[in-house]
């Protein structure tokens, strides 16, 4: 007899971005170890780059709480607000990259913003954090010198999660469900999905919300039934799981 599909009951599940939950591996130890050395800083300041959802906002918070910076997307700076910026004792500015990517308008705005907010802090020698995807030779300014002054930071690039990092990354976020997965649920989900955090905190919702639709645990077999249908696992089942 099958058993009738129920609504899920939908969970808040917080996302942590403290010390604690920063899992480190051989991806993200280098900007981790330059990050947490930030008093260290080339004139205070660094540039951390990488691919979305590697762990650039998480390393950002725990940098924040230990420096006591305040948190700012780069793309919503303004000439008018730099003073109230510059006045923090340190400072996290976001998805720099993201400003070439505005209405003309709003990214002159933006990027006047960047540049006065640099020159602004440089005296004081207040720490600057400031994130984009790639390196910043690569983000697109109207204004040469904007280019020159970031390229001139120390630069730290935290890569793409390895099988190590998205292993660990796997069991934690089904662990935060209280959901105990076999091994061979991880080792299937790290041939099969992309590399990328937020992929996978994606992936392990979607499968909790159809192991409870079903009311199932989590094994190989619902686990293919959960993805198989949207393409991410594609291998067909040699075991019958029980």
């Amino acid at each position: 007899m099958s058993v009738p599909e129920q609504i899920p009951m939908r969970l808040d599940y917080p996302s942590r971005n403290d010390l604690e939950s920063f899992l480190t591996a051989d991806a993200n130890f280098a900007a981790y170890t330059a990050v947490m050395a930030w008093r260290t800083w080339p004139d205070a300041r660094m540039i951390l780059s990488g691919p979305a959802g590697c762990g650039k906002s998480h390393l950002g918070a725990i940098w924040c709480a230990d420096s006591g910076a305040a948190r700012v997307t780069a793309t919503m700076i303004r000439p008018a607000s730099v003073p109230e910026l510059a006045a923090h004792p340190a400072l996290l500015i976001e998805d720099a990259d993201r400003i070439g990517d505005l209405d003309s308008d709003l990214a002159r705005e933006a990027e006047h913003g960047l540049f006065h907010l640099l020159n602004l802090t440089a005296p004081a020698r207040t720490p600057l954090m400031i994130t984009g995807a790639a390196a910043p030779g690569y983000w697109r300014f109207a204004t040469a010198d904007v280019t020159s002054r970031l390229c001139a930071f120390a630069h730290v690039r935290i890569g793409a999660p390895d099988d190590a990092l998205l292993s660990s990354i796997l069991h934690k976020l089904f662990a935060d469900r209280r959901i105990s997965v076999p091994d061979d649920v991880i080792v299937l989900l790290l041939q099969r999905i992309p590399r990328s955090v937020i992929a996978a905190r994606r992936i392990v919702e979607q499968i909790d919300t159809f192991a409870l639709a079903r009311r199932r645990r989590v094994t190989r077999r619902l686990v293919i039934e959960a993805l198989g249908g949207v393409g991410v696992v594609t291998q067909d089942l040699r075991e019958e799981d029980p």
